[in-house]
Parts: C-alpha cells; structure tokens; sequence
C-alpha cells in the first residue's frame, strides 16, 4: 500500500496544472497588451490561439516561453485584435478576453486652402489629438503617394504635405483622413505667364519654295497668334498655323519677293519677332550704268539691263541713301530694262549712283556742276542810331550753298550781336545794339559774286540833366546823392574817395529810367569825394561828415565795499571811440595791480581791487566833453563761515569727509574734534587746509567713530554729528547648481560679506546638522556644505542663510547616461551548440540586465552573463529552437537588441484533446 500511494503523489506532482492563468485586459487601440501564464513544470511547449485560430509570431505579436512563464505580447493594438485568447499545453487550457476601447481620434488644426502662383513650394498641415494614428492624403480622389516632387511627413501629432513645385494639374481638393476623421482644403495655382523660351530666328526661303518659321513656348497649352507686320495672319492655303507641344510653327506656301517681311508669334505675355528673307534666282547685269556729267538743274538718267525679269523690284542709291519716286526722281521698270532719272538736279547731288538686284550691283558716278552766282539785288547803305539794331540783305541767283559775311576783313559769326539767316535765295545779317564802333562797310560773299553796303551809326552825347549837390550831415545820419542823365544809361559807377562801390548794408546803389540815387548809412566823421561815372562823363560833389559829441547814456553810482575786497564803478557813453580818463580827487590813475581800467564798446569800468581805507574818496570819468562822478566808501573787513559741515551717516568701513568755508582768509591754527578728542592727521585721519577752505577725511570707519564733530579756529566755530551704522550681511558670492554622480561628494560654497555670523544650511526648508553625510564649515567669508557618498536622494534645493540673507541652489545627482560604442548584432545559430552575444559601452556600466524578449535573464547552465570594463557578453549553451528571439542588454540609460535566430530539425507539437 505504501508504494502504491507513493507512486500516485509522484504522479500527481508531474501532472501538468496551471499556476496563474490568463485574464481578461482592455486596451487603447494602437497600445500594447500582454498575455502571461505560469505552469508548475518548466519548459512545456504550448499553443496560442485567437477566437479557435491558432496565432503565431510575428513583428506585431511575439511569442516567449521562459521556465514555467508562457508570454503573448502584442503590440499596437487594432480594434480587430480584440477576442478570446487561448492557451493550450497537454491537456490544460487557461482563457482571457482582449477588449479594444477605440480612440477617440479629432482633427486639432484643419487644413488651410492656398492660392499660390505655378512652381511655387507648397505645404499643408493637419494636426491630430493622437499620435501613431494611420493617415492618408487624398488629391480630390485619389491617393497621393511621395515622390521626387512630393514629400509626406509625420512626426508626433502634426502631419505635413509638401509640394516642392506645384504645377496647374495640382490644382483641386487636397484631403487629409486619419481613419475616422477627414480635413479638407483647396489648393488654387495660377499658372505663370507664357514666355518665348526659343526665339524666331531670321530665315532664308527660296523664291516659290516654302517657308518655316518656328518658335518654343514654356506651356503647350499656350495661345499664340502670328502676324505679318501688324496685320494678323489667319490659317489658309497660304499659312498653314501648327501647334505640337510646346512648339509653334508658321508655314508659307510658294514664297515670292511680297513674303519678306517681319512676323511675329504673339503668346500674350510674351512675343517673338524674326524676318524672313526671299533668295530669289542669280540676277547678272548684262548692260551697266555709265557715269554722267550735267550741269545744274539739268536732267540726268542712268540704265541698266538684266538678264533676268527680277520678281522683287532694284535697289536704287544715291551717295548711299535709298531713292525712291518723288518730284525730282523717276524709277521705271520695263522688263529687264531698269531706269534712273533726276528730273532736275543741282550740286549737291554729285556722287556715286548704284544699282542693286540680287547679289548684283552696278555702280556710276553722277557730277552735277555748280552754276556761276550772280547778285540780283545788292544791300543798300543804311543809317541807325545807337542802341538800335539794323538789318542789311541781299539777293542771288540761283540759291547759294554757302554764304559769308565781313565787316572790312574781319569775318563775322553768330553771336549775340550778329544774327545770320538764309532763306533760299536770300540772305540777311542783323546787327544788335549798336554803337559808334560798329560803323563801316559790310560785306556779303557766296561763290565768285558779293554784294557790300556802308552802315553809320548816330551817336548820343550823354548830358547830366540834374547834378550832384554836395552833402553836410552829423555822424551816424544817411547821406543821399541823386542825379539825372538825358538818357538811359544801365552802366552807372558810384565811386568813394576814387574808390567804386556796390550795394550792401552800407551803400544802396538804384536806378529808375534816367534817375540815379546813392543812399549811403553808418558814417563816421569824415571829409569825402562823391564821384558817379556814365561813359565818358564824370562828376563829383563833396561829402562831410560832423562828429557828435560823446555824452553820458548810464553815469557812475556810488559803491561801499569791505576791506580786501573791491568795488567795479561802471557807467555807458553814447560813441565807443572815445577814450575816457579815470580821476580819484582830482589825481588821474592809471592800469595796474590796484587799478583795472576796461572798456567795451561804449560800455567803461574801474575796478578796485585789495581795498584799503586810503581807497575811499570820489571817483571821475572825463569824456572830455562830459563827466560823471560817484563815491566809494570801503567798510571794515567782517570774517565769517560761509559753509557750515553736514550731518552725515555712513555705513561702517566706509569713508567720509567733513568741508568747512570761511568767507575770508584768516591766520591761525584750526582744529577738530570727534567727540571732545582733538584730531590729527593719521593712516584714517586726514587734514587739510587750502585758503579759504578746511576739511577732515576719515577713511574706513568704525562704529567708535561716530559722535559729534566741531571746527574751531580763532573764535569761529561749528560743529555737527557723525552716525556710523553696523554694515549689514550680504552674500558677496551665491551659491551655485552643481551636478554630481551617484557616490561622489557633492560641495556647495558660499561667500557673505561679513565674517563670523551664524550660517544655518537647509534641504528643501528642512534644517540641516553637523554629522557623518554633512560637512559644515566657515574659513572667514566663505561658508562649505560637503556632501559625502552622494546618492539621488541628496538630490533637491539647498539654502545658505545668515542674518536675514539667503542664497539658494539646487543639486542634481543624475547616474551618467550611458551609451554604447558598439551595439548586438543580429545573430544565427545551429541547435544544441552555443552562442555569445556581445556589446560594448562608452563607460563601465554599474547595473547591466539581459533580457529575453520581456523576461530577465540570470546566469546559470544555461545562461553565462560577464562583464569585463566596457565589454558586456552573454553566452547561450545547449541551444534550442525555443530560443530563437529578441535579446537585449539594459545598462540603465540605453539599451541594445538582437535578433537570435537556432536553426534545426522543427519537432511538431502532440495534438491536445
């Protein structure tokens, strides 16, 4: 019986039961969601399955069996991943149900319509409230895919369509749809303006051959119109108008000599213009022109014949100008005969006549002799008088080409006094302003023939009318002269002293008709000359000027002043060129020391300085003409303080200085005071005395310094209060953020202004103690907190206080982020041997964690983790085909995976009932 209840406890123990089973989970749509069982015996091979479908692994579903631990991992969850999930492992099974909440999905900024010109970039942005959410872009219904042209971006919630050159065709509806939800815009472009990209270019067509003119367009839907000229051309026999792309052609059918001419394919924004020239058949001349010789106006004809009846009709040049048919010029055509003729020509016309056809030519000279001029009508002798202008003209047949004037032999040219006309066969010259020098004979010359005439000018004798009178005034008055002339004159000299003058401030110089004025200001005494010249006439009268005598405007005043001082007597005269003479009783003084004599303009002082009793008495200012007295009085000499000290409050260790002013010098020792203690002139304490003027500087003081302070010299005195506050605590330097890794000590430091105050140091507000984690310490201004063998936990805002004043700071104590140098690599591998995987860190990691898919890994048989410095290695023995997947190493900051994949002969799984 014993071994039969034994054996059925061994066998209860291996019977396969589930330890934790499977429970129901509900999700977010698009998170991630797992399925965990744990059985009592390790390493039994199960199956998953969905709604009675078996699942498998894949990107979005992994499968991982660790020991007695069975995982179902999915990730992203749809709303079709929701269901019964099953677990199935030799005759267990444990359920649990999925369920999907669908996310509520808004659109948080719509798109926007744009109206943008063609092959500009374009951007539209549509925001949603989720993240990872599937969307789609739509141009009007169908689907938009990136391309070269066509960029799709995503990152975070914010989603971007970027057209990097739209184009007409982009025009439309653009539609943003993130699964249940949609945004909708318009996108307008408007399309650039047509531009010629390749020109017409000048084309050579065969006489009744075709032509083609061809030009490109930057659009191929673009409108163009052809003209020839400006008359618009439509499509017939003779054009046919071909668009083919962006090319636009013209196309001439049998071109004659009518066809050449300038087109142009007109595109609206843009235009094209080139000429098209007819080569017609070689054209030689059989019979060329012969030069001619007439003589003017004689009639000249030129012939020439062709071989050929040419369809574009001769070219027809004269010194190389195009003829055509006018009154004096016939060209004619009679089969291949050609004709040139100048009905009447004159000698101007001398030069080479050429013929052109074709490449052809033919050329002749023409020589037009000049006929002999005669005088028809010669000038006639005139008479004018001055000022006047006068015109002398004469006639000549037949007209003449060129015609010279000369007065004697001095030939004449345009200019303001001599104005030359020609009007066919007449010829003038008109004289302007005439003067008693332009008498004398004028000549007309043209050819061999001149015509001559004698011109007299009447000359005006200048009179004066009214005279000058001379003119008697006093200083300072207006002088005025005024005379009168038979006649207008315009240049009028006033001269001073011989001297000629112009209008200014002083002098005013007019002139009305035949009256002429000169007013002149300012004047000082003088006896003068007043002459005004016209021409050759002169006269002059005479100008005196009396001096007024110098009076008194402001007189002396009487003046008291004290002894060592002075006085300024001051008084203003009517002339400031006189020169007064200073008197005290009646003793005329002069500049010195003592005295000091001024004058500015017609104001005049005496300055008395250093007075003494012997300087009273009367004082006199002689003009000469005038006088002014005053007295001075001189007072005895009163000696006081001017400026008394200030009260004055200092903080302690700093300076200041106490300044008294007398109103006089004085002899005699000062002296200070502080606080009934005489003072004298130490390292802080410094004296001085500068004329008038008696200060004390005490530097860097102290609290004992404060009291009352008295200046006394003589019998003078006063006094005022010193107050010396205690300096209060400052924090000369705040702490500072500091950074720390774990096990290291941390410092803080802080600098207050005054030394030996009590420090208090806090921890986010909770006061902090002298112990074995905290160092406190003060080394005259500067307070030390040492944190030793920091950890995360000292982590937070620490403070400084001292009498009122606070510093604050914070300290952070962050493990170093760890990256990795080199990374897994994916990996494969037979069955039953080994594998290493390997990684390298920047830095030794101090926690490092493998993991197999989400299940931790610890070294064992089948697992050998090590880590020597920066290299991190973990070695899988006696492999399986159950350990294929993702393994990881997690040093903290980073982490690194692996794909490992064992590869061998696959074992089915036993069917459960």
């Amino acid at each position: 019986m014993g071994d039969k209840s034994g054996g059925k406890v061994a066998a209860a123990m291996n019977r396969l039961q589930v330890v934790k089973g499977l429970e129901d989970v509900e999700v977010s749509e698009c998170e991630s969601c797992s399925f965990e069982v744990t059985l009592n015996l390790a390493y039994i091979e199960g199956i998953w399955m969905k709604d009675g479908m078996q699942v498998k692994s894949k990107p979005n579903c992994r499968i991982s069996t660790h020991g007695k631990k069975h995982a179902l991992v999915l990730s992203r969850v749809a709303l079709g991943d929701a269901g019964l999930f099953s677990f199935k492992a030799d005759g267990i099974q444990t359920s649990g149900r999925l369920s999907v909440r669908a996310r509520d999905i808004r659109i948080l900024k719509e798109l926007e319509d744009v109206d943008t010109m063609e092959r500009q970039p374009v951007t539209f942005t549509c925001e949603v409230n989720q993240v990872d959410v599937d969307a789609r872009w739509y141009h009007d219904d169908c689907r938009i895919r990136p391309g070269d042209n066509i960029k799709i971006r995503h990152q975070g919630t914010s989603h971007t369509l970027s057209f990097k050159s739209v184009r007409p065709e982009h025009a439309g509806q653009i539609r943003f749809t993130a699964e249940r939800v949609s945004s909708h815009a318009t996108l307008t472009v408007t399309e650039l303006p047509v531009q010629i990209t390749r020109p017409l270019r000048v084309k050579i067509a065969m006489y009744h051959h075709r032509g083609l003119l061809e030009c490109q367009v930057s659009r191929p839907n673009a409108q163009v119109r052809w003209f020839k000229s400006r008359k618009e051309l439509l499509p017939s026999k003779k054009y046919q108008l071909i668009s083919q792309d962006v090319y636009r052609q013209l196309t001439i059918e049998d071109v004659c000599s009518s066809d050449e001419d300038t087109y142009t394919c007109d595109a609206g924004d843009d235009e094209t213009s080139c000429q098209l020239l007819v080569e017609e058949q070689a054209i030689c001349i059989v019979r060329g022109m012969k030069s001619m010789e007439v003589m003017e106006p004689e009639p000249a004809l030129f012939q020439v014949e062709t071989n050929l009846k040419s369809g574009r009709p001769p070219r027809w040049t004269l010194n190389g100008e195009v003829l055509e048919t006018c009154s004096t010029v016939n060209i004619d055509r009679e089969g291949t005969l050609h004709s040139l003729c100048f009905t009447s020509t004159d000698s101007s016309m001398s030069g080479p006549v050429m013929f052109v056809a074709g490449k052809s030519r033919s050329t002749a000279q023409l020589m037009v002799k000049e006929r002999l001029l005669q005088v028809v009508r010669h000038m006639d002798d005139v008479e004018a008088k001055e000022n006047s202008s006068v015109t002398l003209s004469c006639q000549f047949f037949p007209s003449p080409r060129v015609v010279r004037w000369f007065r004697g032999r001095t030939a004449l040219k345009t200019s303001n006094k001599y104005s030359m006309r020609r009007e066919g066969k007449r010829a003038e010259l008109t004289i302007h302003g005439l003067t008693g020098m332009d008498a004398g004979q004028y000549r007309c010359t043209a050819g061999g023939s001149q015509s001559a005439a004698q011109v007299k000018v009447e000359v005006k004798t200048l009179r004066m009318v009214k005279h000058l009178k001379p003119v008697d005034i006093e200083e300072d008055d207006i002088a005025s002269f005024s005379c009168e002339l038979n006649y207008v004159v315009a240049n009028v000299e006033w001269l001073l002293n011989n001297v000629r003058l112009f209008s200014n401030a002083i002098s005013r110089i007019q002139h009305m008709g035949t009256m002429h004025s000169l007013i002149l200001k300012r004047l000082r005494p003088q006896e003068s000359r007043i002459t005004v010249r016209a021409g050759l006439l002169t006269e002059t009268t005479t100008l005196k000027v009396k001096e007024r005598p110098a009076v008194f405007l402001k007189s002396l005043e009487d003046a008291t002043g004290e002894e060592q001082g002075e006085v300024c007597l001051h008084c203003e005269v009517s002339k400031d060129s006189v020169t007064p003479v200073w008197k005290k009783d009646g003793m005329v003084l002069t500049s010195d020391d003592k005295h000091e004599l001024l004058q500015f303009g017609k104001s005049m002082a005496l300055i008395i300085h250093s007075l003494t009793k012997a300087d009273a008495g009367q004082y006199t200012c002689d003009l000469g003409t005038s006088q002014s007295k005053a007295k001075v009085v001189v007072h005895d000499l009163h000696i006081s303080i001017v400026q008394r000290m200030k009260t004055t409050t200092i903080l302690e260790g700093e300076s200041c200085t106490f300044e008294s002013h007398l109103s006089h010098d004085l002899e005699g020792e000062p002296f200070w005071t502080i606080n009934g203690q005489k003072v004298a002139t130490n390292s802080r304490t410094q004296l001085i005395n500068n004329g008038r003027v008696y200060k004390m500087t005490i530097k860097d003081a102290s609290l004992t310094d404060a009291g009352e302070v008295v200046f006394t010299i003589r019998d003078l005195s006063c006094r005022t209060m010193l107050f010396v506050k205690e300096r209060p605590v400052h924090i000369f330097r705040d702490l500072l953020n500091v950074k720390a890794v774990p096990g290291e000590d941390a410092e803080l430091n802080c600098e207050i202004t005054k030394p030996g105050v009590f420090i208090r140091w806090l921890k986010n507000g909770r006061l902090l103690k002298q112990s074995p984690k905290y160092d406190m310490s003060v080394e005259k201004n500067m307070a030390r907190l040492v944190i030793k063998n920091a950890s995360i936990r000292d982590s937070g805002e620490y403070c400084c206080e001292a009498e009122g004043v606070a510093s604050r700071a914070n300290l952070d104590i962050r493990e170093l982020q760890h990256t990795f140098a080199r990374e897994l690599r994916d990996t494969r591998a037979e069955e039953k041997g080994k594998v290493t995987l390997e990684c390298e860190t920047r830095r030794p990691a101090k926690r490092v964690t493998w993991l197999k898919g989400m299940v931790e890994l610890r070294s064992g048989r089948k697992y050998v983790i090590r880590q020597k410095g920066v290299v991190l290695s973990l070695t899988i023995t006696c492999l399986e085909i159950s350990d294929t997947d993702i393994y990881m190493c997690d040093v903290g900051t980073m982490q690194s995976r692996a794909q490992l994949t064992v590869q061998g002969e696959v074992i089915g799984l036993p069917e459960l009932y």
